[in-house]
């Protein structure tokens, strides 16, 4: 590791989850005294091991007066600002700091970060999946599920981030050599307080990229970021590649049913032809391979001999959850989206896979407005089915729109039952909730595992065909 002045210092860290668990033993290897404090009265039996293991000190329940003998607060992902945390430690003058601006001087390797209301996980995967594929030893961490805490030991040659807009806002000095947004679409409206607020802790990572590094952005999300950045600028969009930008970027990347181009200083060149299978479902993927595969060809990352190999997706294993096919059954593709936990995601999926769908709907909300999501089901879908908490709003906002085909009910069970029992040979049963699960599940990841058991285990018929 490198240097540090932490020697000694006291640290109290904010959160209990994986990210601030980690947080505290990286602090107690850089030389530091660590202190946890945790709102929720209890911690995961996993946790309170690892604590004890390390030799840490930990309290829940609330933030005690030793919680503010600190000489800093680092603030595990997902703190707000508004957290009596937060309010506490101004009040002391106590430096507060994130989890980017204290991991980011212990990053080993060329740093790739990539944000985005929706397809963050998949266009990482898919970043890291290239890069290992090329040969190259790469980190893949973040919001994806490895703190970044647990890969600073190590020397890598690529870190490939996944960062949340809750990780942005605290940072400052957080820098990567290559930045994405994959999109931007209104989301966890409730912790920021405004969509433009949103928008500003998304475009932190953007406007702090390394000077000489690159910046990756939808062309239509574009004008509603405030670029003040130093990296070169790379916009995508689904125009023809002899159109040109009204932005005048530094490179462009294009987008149709079958190819994705790639318009630089060295000319346009193709990067994904139509011979190569790509195993992700919905034109939202296409994005996202296009934002990965560019990413590297813009880094001047030695893949280009990979770029058009029948096989280059060959052992890539898509994030689960997201637009996966569980089954088809008697004709009928059921596909899971349960991240789909916001208005936009839905919309994404609803909008990108062809021929009839189903879907079903619903959870516990986020504040959104339905209407948008009423006019996509209107245009896209045969029928809906909804349960969970926002079931009635939902409702009223595909009456509102017009339509009128669809079912509550109250169980994932029934749901499933319900749109199986509607859909004909050739038709999408689409779980894609536009809501997050809480209501119901513990997470996005259980509503999807129930829906695939439940679906895994509808009655076979006689023209049965399996995934």
């Amino acid at each position: 590791m490198k240097k540090n002045d932490l020697m000694g210092k006291q640290i109290t860290v904010v959160g209990g989850g994986i990210s601030g668990v980690a947080l505290a033993c990286l602090a107690k290897d850089l030389g530091a005294r660590v202190f946890l404090s945790e709102m929720k009265d209890s911690l995961r039996v996993d946790i309170t091991e690892k604590l004890k293991y390390q030799g840490l000190e930990w309290e829940t329940g609330g933030h005690s007066s030793r919680a503010w003998d600190a000489d800093l607060i680092l603030l595990s992902s997902g703190i707000s600002p508004d957290s009596e945390a937060v309010n506490n430690a101004i009040s002391r003058n106590i430096q507060i700091q994130g989890e980017l601006d204290f991991v980011y001087p212990y990053l080993n390797g060329r740093l790739i970060g990539i944000t985005g209301s929706n397809g963050k996980t998949t266009t990482t995967s898919l970043t890291s999946y290239l890069l290992k594929k090329a040969g190259f030893k790469v980190a893949e961490a973040g919001n994806i599920g490895m703190p970044l805490s647990n890969i600073v030991k190590e020397d890598w040659e690529y870190t490939v981030m996944e960062l949340s807009s809750f990780q942005l806002y605290w940072s400052s000095c957080f820098s990567v050599d290559s930045a994405i947004i994959t999109n931007l679409a209104p989301d966890h409206i409730d912790w920021h307080g405004s969509y433009k607020n949103y928008i500003e802790s998304k475009s932190r990572l953007i406007n702090n990229v390394k000077e000489n590094g690159w910046v990756i952005v939808q062309k239509r999300d574009f004008p509603n970021i405030n670029f003040t950045g130093k990296g070169k600028l790379a916009l995508m969009s689904w125009d023809d590649p002899s159109d040109n930008s009204e932005y005048h970027p530094d490179a462009e990347i294009f987008i149709d049913k079958k190819n994705i181009w790639l318009r630089d200083m060295d000319g346009i060149k193709g990067l994904v032809e139509d011979a190569i299978s790509i195993p992700l479902i919905g034109d939202h993927n296409r994005e996202n391979i296009a934002m990965a595969l560019s990413c590297l060809d813009l880094l001047r990352v030695s893949i280009q001999d990979l770029m058009f190999q029948d096989d280059i997706f060959k052992g890539f294993v898509p994030p689960p959850h997201r637009c996966q096919l569980v089954r088809v059954l008697n004709g009928v593709r059921y596909i899971d989206d349960s991240k789909g936990t916001n208005v936009a995601a839905t919309i994404a999926a609803l909008s990108s896979i062809e021929g009839n769908k189903i879907i079903i709907l619903g959870g516990k909300g986020k504040g959104e407005d339905y209407s948008p999501l009423a006019r996509q089901v209107g245009d896209s879908a045969v029928a809906a089915v909804i349960i969970g908490e926002e079931r009635q709003l939902i409702a009223n906002a595909l009456s509102k729109e017009g339509f009128s085909d669809y079912y509550i009910t109250d169980t994932m069970e029934n749901a499933v039952n319900i749109a199986s029992s509607l859909a004909k040979e050739g038709t999408n049963i689409l779980l894609s909730p536009a809501c997050t699960s809480w209501d119901i599940y513990e997470n996005y990841k259980k509503r999807g595992e129930h829906f695939q058991s439940i679906v895994k285990n509808l009655s076979k018929e006689k023209n049965d065909s399996e995934k």
